[in-house]
This record gives structure tokens, sequence and C-alpha cells, in this order.
């Protein structure tokens, strides 16, 4: 009895000093987050202009960049902005593994539940002729602005759905629908060639402080990779619905 009890009590402080050792490692992060926007504004500013001139950068530069990617990743996985906090950690593993997100920041929205249903309106018209069939069909192009839906903006903001029939029994078909994308920033020289301005593309990083957010281009971001301290990777959201197909 004596020893079950001990080995409760060590995981209950276990489960206690988690939370807490997750606190220390963000500390620095959460101070970041937390403190003078507009000086750190301003240092991101400087490596801007660095990467854009290609000046090399010190150890103390990309210490600070992975200190303020940190506080991005921990400040969107506590605003509500859990799957684009899990792709940003990602970039930052410098891997380019995979990664699965949570399909639901899309099945939810509202112009992605447009898509879906004209999807399976056209695959219940074509239902007599896919019973043998590996067709695929492709939605539209959707465009997601941050006043729509921010939590899917900051993970996909341009994509299309796709959708797979499958029919395992009589009157009834899986469709599968799946988004694929790829973690990539757009450089700054690519942004010179295509639109002669290299500051075309930014992104507007919400900060702890309320009303403040931190822009930061895509060609710094992009910066990371050529840095060796990020690595762009692809990554997809997939679920499935069963239907029934009456009438057909």
């Amino acid at each position: 009895m004596k020893r079950r009890t001990t080995i409760l009590t060590i995981i209950i402080l276990v489960l206690l000093l988690i939370p807490a050792i997750l606190l220390i490692r963000h500390m620095t992060a959460i101070r970041i987050a937390m403190g003078d926007i507009e000086e750190i504004q301003a240092r991101i500013d400087l490596l801007e202009e660095k990467a854009l001139t290609r000046k090399d950068f010190s150890a103390d530069d990309k210490a600070f960049l992975s200190t303020i990617y940190d506080a991005f990743i921990f400040g969107g996985s506590v605003m509500g902005y859990g799957e684009a906090s899990a792709m940003l950690a990602r970039y930052m593993e410098n891997t380019g593994k995979p990664l699965e997100v949570d399909s639901r920041a899309f099945r939810e929205n509202s112009k992605v539940k447009t898509e879906v249903q004209a999807l399976f309106n056209q695959i219940k018209s074509d239902f007599s002729t896919i019973r043998s069939s590996s067709r695929e069909y492709s939605s539209s192009r959707i465009l997601i602005a941050p006043v729509d839906d921010p939590r899917l903006f900051y993970l996909a903001n341009y994509f299309i759905v796709k959708a797979k029939p499958e029919t395992a029994e009589p009157g009834k078909c899986t469709i599968t629908f799946r988004v694929d994308l790829s973690c990539s920033f757009v450089s700054y020289q690519t942004q010179i060639t295509r639109f002669g301005d290299p500051k075309r593309f930014h992104t507007p990083f919400p900060s702890l402080v309320p009303g403040k957010v931190l822009a930061v281009d895509d060609g710094l971001s992009q910066h990371l990779v050529t840095i060796n301290m990020a690595k762009e990777f692809p990554y997809y959201a997939e679920w499935s619905e069963i239907y029934t197909m009456e009438n057909q």
C-alpha cells in the first residue's frame, strides 16, 4: 500500500511539474511577446534589411530570431491558432518532415463548407459512373482573409479542396476530402523579380499585447532556410464523410 502511495505521489508531482517546465522553457518567448513591441519591431526591421542585402547574420542575430519565432509559436498556441503554431514549429524544427494538421480548421470554415457541398453535388450527379472509378474532384480556389477566419488564415489563405469518392456498399459513398499545401515563404529576390517590390508579402503575427502585432517580411522568414535555421515542408489536412446517395 505504501509503495502504491509513493508511485501515485510521484505521478502527481510529475503532472504538476510539466506545466512549470513548459512555462520556464517559453519564459523568454513570453517576455518578448509581452515586451516593448516597437523595440522588437525595430530589431526585426534591421534583420530584414540584413537579409535583403544578403549580409551575414551573427550568432546573436540567429539567437534573437530563434527566440522571436518561439514567441510566435507559443503565442499562437495560447491564442487559438494551434494548427498554425504547429506548422511554424515544424518549420523551425528544420527537418522538412510532412505534417498532418487538424482538419477542423478547414471543415468548420463557411467557404470550405460551401465548396464541399458543391463537390458532393457534383459527385452525386456522377454517382452511377464512379462505382469503379478513381476519379478525383477539385474545388474552386478558396481565398481566406484574416477578417473572415483568422484561425484558418494563419494556416492557409489560398488553397483548393480535393475530393475522392469510394463506394463500399450500394447507395452509400465515402468521400475523402484533402487539402495539400507547402509551408514556404516568398523570398525577397522572387518578390523583386515578380512584383518589383521585395516587401510585397509579410505576415502580421499577433502578440500577447492587446491590439499589437509584429509584422515580419516573408523574405525574412524564407531567409531562415538560407541560413539553415528552418526548412520548407509539405502539410495537409484530410477528413472523410459518408453520404447516402438517394434515388441513384
